[in-house]
């Protein structure tokens, strides 16, 4: 049996600073940062508001939910699902038929699509929160009892 493959922590933000996202039939997806206490960066908890929804980050972030490949298509992070032979062959089609599009238009069309998008948040609240998580000893526990491979013991603090 071949291992599951997916997208993990910091990576599932790097797929979603992308355009568009491709998956293949059998990947699985986990928001890993609860289960040790960290608090995730603000433009990362940012971006999955707003390009995917305020409900699948919480289910990501505040559950740690794991997601799998029709699920992540359902939810909108993938755009497109495919078997993994046919991976390059959808990236390629996808690529060229972006090259045969007008830049001027489509760049245009992108920075519009972004900014209406986007929310005003309260910034040095989050980093603050951000901040005290990052010297919390719940964060402490939680890296220890991951290396240590057992449950951590919260403590709020």
């Amino acid at each position: 049996m071949r291992p599951e493959r997916g997208v993990y922590g910091g990576a599932t933000d790097l797929a979603l600073a992308c355009d568009f996202r491709l998956g293949v039939k059998g990947m699985r997806f986990f928001m890993p940062a609860a289960r040790f206490g960290l608090h995730y960066y603000p433009s990362g908890l940012r971006r999955y508001t707003q390009k995917v929804s305020p409900s699948f980050a919480k289910r990501a972030f505040l559950l740690s939910e794991d997601f799998h490949d029709t699920e992540l298509l359902a939810v909108g992070y993938l755009d497109w699902l495919v078997e993994r032979g046919e991976f390059k062959d959808k990236v390629a089609e996808k690529a060229a038929r972006l090259a045969g599009l007008a830049p001027l238009s489509m760049s245009g069309m992108k920075r519009a699509i972004e900014q209406f998008a986007q929310a005003a948040p309260d910034m040095p609240s989050i980093r603050q929160t951000q901040r005290a998580c990052a010297n919390s000893d719940d964060l402490k526990e939680g890296l220890t009892a991951l290396g240590e491979r057992r449950t951590p013991t919260f403590k709020g603090r």
